[in-house]
């Protein structure tokens, strides 16, 4: 596949992808943040509607992490080629943030750890889950700005319009 070709069928639809999911993330998260800060108390009394926005929020937050870790960063390695099918994940999230399309490869773990980690209901520890989408909540913010800086990346190495 030539570069345009892949920018074109690859990096295109896969940015697409993220940014659908961030609008949506960013809905949910202007639904619920009447919630937060949540406590263990907030999260034991929740109603069904509650809980449905909470769940939109945990879902979008995942599958806009999961898009960009599994399309978006891969399609700007191969289409840079700087793909390495030897390397390990964090070898590669290294490599991202040398090139500056991500800010930091740890923080881009962090975040991934949170994200399993939120995914995870504890049914007899309403604390612990108040905690976790806590977390998730106040870090919309990182995980936006990780994918501007790709895109921005992108835009500029790759010419996407």
């Amino acid at each position: 596949m030539i570069p345009r070709e892949l920018v074109e069928l690859k990096l295109k639809p896969a940015l697409q992808e993220c940014e659908r999911h961030l609008a949506r993330l960013h809905y949910a998260a202007s639904k619920g943040k009447t919630l937060f800060p949540m406590t263990g108390a907030r999260y034991s009394d929740l109603s069904d509607a509650d809980i449905a926005t909470l769940d939109q929020l945990l879902i979008r937050f995942g599958k806009l992490q999961d898009a960009f870790g599994q399309r978006l960063l891969p399609a700007i390695l191969i289409a840079g080629q700087e793909w390495q099918v030897t390397e390990t994940f964090l070898d590669k999230l290294n490599r991202l943030e040398e090139l500056g399309v991500i800010p930091s490869a740890i923080a881009w773990v962090a975040l991934r750890d949170l994200r399993n980690n939120a995914m995870h209901e504890y049914p007899d520890e309403p604390e612990i889950n108040a905690a976790n989408l806590n977390k998730i909540f106040s870090s919309i913010p990182e995980l936006e700005k990780n994918l501007i800086q790709a895109r921005d990346y992108a835009i500029e190495h790759f010419a996407i319009a």
